[in-house]
């Protein structure tokens, strides 16, 4: 799925958006899924991202305490975008993709499903510029975002600490479904939902420290 252009642009670690590269690999009726098997939606893979917290009374049969109920999801995922963490084996074709990327910068890569079903835009973004410890190759799965990347790179500056950027982007483009941009690790940005959204982020962290996960897929059939 990781053609060798991209291979090429990616092992150059050089910020670059790309048309209509990566098609079918992850899908609403999977988020949906997801979503819905409560074991998955822990908080520490599942974020929201508002600013209070929750708690909610225990069940029976659950495994997991610390888990979201679907009654309560329902009705912030009206209000909030979220995503999940630890994805990168959410199925074959997105591990796949994780096994190219190790091969291509040999770190451990993960998968960060993010999302959104939200009217009002404004209220539910709260990612403003920033820069994050990993490359990251984002994938437009579903719907429109604008992606926004500065020829900015953290130095002495806090992640969220944007009050120095006032340069023009050197990426700002409309992102629709199968394009993917990559951003080099430190390098500031901004990711704006501009309808119902679905993306998948793979970072690649050179100071995780770890091994990469195991990446055999089970096959029973």
């Amino acid at each position: 799925m990781i053609s060798d252009f991209l291979r090429e642009k990616i092992l150059k670690l050089e910020p670059f958006y790309e048309p209509n590269c990566i098609h079918n690999i992850f899908s609403w009726k999977e988020l949906e899924h997801l979503l819905n098997f409560r074991p998955i939606v822990n908080n520490r893979r599942f974020h929201l991202n508002m600013d209070c917290e929750h708690q909610w009374p225990e069940q029976a049969w659950l495994s997991d305490l610390n888990t979201w109920p679907t009654n309560l999801l329902e009705i912030r995922l009206k209000k909030y975008s979220a995503y999940f963490t630890d994805m990168s084996k959410v199925n074959e074709k997105v591990n796949s993709i994780c096994v190219q990327l190790e091969k291509i910068i040999r770190w451990p890569t993960d998968a960060h499903i993010y999302f959104s079903i939200v009217e009002n835009k404004i209220e539910s973004e709260v990612f403003s510029p920033h820069w994050d410890w990993s490359h990251n190759l984002i994938v437009q799965i579903e719907g429109v975002s604008q992606h926004k990347i500065w020829n900015k790179y953290a130095e002495g500056h806090e992640p969220r600490e944007t009050n120095f950027i006032e340069e023009t982007p050197i990426i700002d483009t409309t992102m629709e479904p199968g394009d993917v941009t990559f951003i080099p690790a430190k390098m500031y940005h901004h990711v704006i939902s501009k309808t119902k959204r679905l993306s998948i982020s793979f970072p690649m962290n050179p100071q995780h420290g770890l091994n990469p996960q195991d990446r055999t897929w089970l096959k029973l059939t």
